[in-house]
């Protein structure tokens, strides 16, 4: 998996995505072990783009755990890593993570509810902004969608886009360095105007993110 963000899941410790998929499963199902052995495991992890991951969890369960075909607090419990009882009347939770604080007249969290409560936990726990969460359960499995917000910013989105497709994975150029006459670049990275300039924030955001130098000589430098 190529994607530059942090998830938690089932705990409070950040799990880095910029790694296999089959050491971020096992990290992931070795917190899952701590409440259900081996009745709950990751069975895939999917790479929907740069900024959007897909997990699905297969579990063992009774279909009684499932409520009207929401969330309940078996699922927000695998999900999020506190004890079952953070969610269920009395509230007497001996939390896992924190902070942990009851949601509603019956510390039960709908799904809205949980999403809220779960982006804000990724945000203490790693410090990622995550847009959006989307969960559906069955009797057999939990697909869970992570959105984050994109690291790359909006105004140069085009520019990698078309960078990627030109050169390739841009995380496979690290410590390199893109050389391009400004004809040829313009070609790829378009500009209303190209000059050497237009492209310096461009070059600067490719440095601090990808460590790639960007070296655009004009026509005459190429001769």
């Amino acid at each position: 998996m190529n994607i530059k963000h942090n998830i938690i899941f089932s705990g409070s410790n950040p799990i880095s995505l910029d790694r296999d998929d089959q050491s971020i499963i096992d990290d992931m199902n070795q917190n899952l072990k701590r409440f259900y052995f081996n009745l709950v495991n990751i069975v895939s992890l999917n790479q929907v783009n740069t900024d959007t991951v897909e997990i699905v969890i297969e579990r063992v369960l009774p279909a009684s755990h499932l409520q009207n075909g929401l969330l309940n607090y078996i699922d927000e419990s695998i999900i999020s890593g506190m004890n079952e009882s953070c969610f269920v009347v009395p509230y007497t939770a001996q939390t896992v993570i924190a902070p942990i604080f009851p949601l509603g007249p019956c510390c039960f969290s709908p799904d809205k509810e949980f999403y809220k409560l779960y982006i804000h936990l990724v945000k203490i726990c790693t410090g990622e902004k995550v847009k959006r969460v989307a969960i559906t359960a069955t009797t057999s499995e939990i697909r869970m969608t992570v959105e984050f917000g994109s690291r790359i910013p909006h105004r140069y989105r085009p520019d990698i886009t078309a960078m990627t497709t030109k050169y390739g994975d841009l995380e496979k150029l690290r410590g390199q360095t893109i050389t391009a006459t400004l004809q040829d670049f313009s070609g790829i990275c378009q500009r209303d105007n190209p000059k050497i300039a237009s492209y310096t924030g461009l070059g600067k955001f490719l440095k601090s993110e990808y460590d790639i130098t960007l070296d655009i000589r004009s026509q005459k430098s190429k001769n």
